[in-house]
């Protein structure tokens, strides 16, 4: 299930975006905002996979939401002006859906989110295995909190336990 919210200075925009959202079983849309600014508060104590967000709005524009909300969420702009693309694919934005947004385009923009946070998920969940001295040892790699060189070595440090591998690599 992928949480998502939209933000968009149109009341109309933000009806096409929830029903298309409830037409499709894996998305759930938390709330829409007007303000750009009650959207970010709300996503201080509300964190979503997704937010769906214009571009051109009055006061605090999309641009700017969306350096704030930068690596912390995906993000797919929507927005009658395709002049902001490049804008977009700098701010590393998840997709671009220019208005009037069809239903076959808005359904693909989010099974390409869906589909990276399945892999995102899998890769995490993986264990991967190390040998500590002796033993093969399994960790998950979403419980690493960080990674020290010690010469010939490498700890992996986690919550509740640390290894230490040997590394074969030659110091660069």
């Amino acid at each position: 299930m992928l949480t998502c919210l939209a933000i968009d200075d149109e009341p109309i925009a933000l009806e096409i975006i929830q029903t298309f959202a409830e037409r499709i079983p894996f998305l759930e849309l938390k709330a829409t905002f007007t303000n750009p600014r009650k959207a970010l508060d709300f996503l201080r104590s509300e964190p979503v996979d997704l937010v769906f967000l214009d571009v051109n709005m009055p006061v605090f524009n999309g641009l700017e939401v969306a350096e704030i909300l930068r690596r912390q969420t995906a993000v797919i702009f929507t927005t009658a002006y395709p002049e902001y693309a490049l804008k977009g694919y700098e701010l590393e934005v998840a997709d671009y859906l220019l208005k009037p947004i069809a239903f076959d385009r808005f359904l693909q923009a989010t099974q390409k989110i869906r589909d990276r946070n399945r892999s995102c998920s899998v890769v995490a969940s993986t264990p991967l295995f190390v040998k500590d001295g002796y033993e093969w040892v399994g960790i998950q790699p979403h419980l690493i909190q960080y990674l020290e060189s010690a010469d010939n070595y490498v700890k992996i440090c986690q919550a509740h336990q640390t290894i230490l591998i040997r590394s074969s690599y030659p110091n660069c």
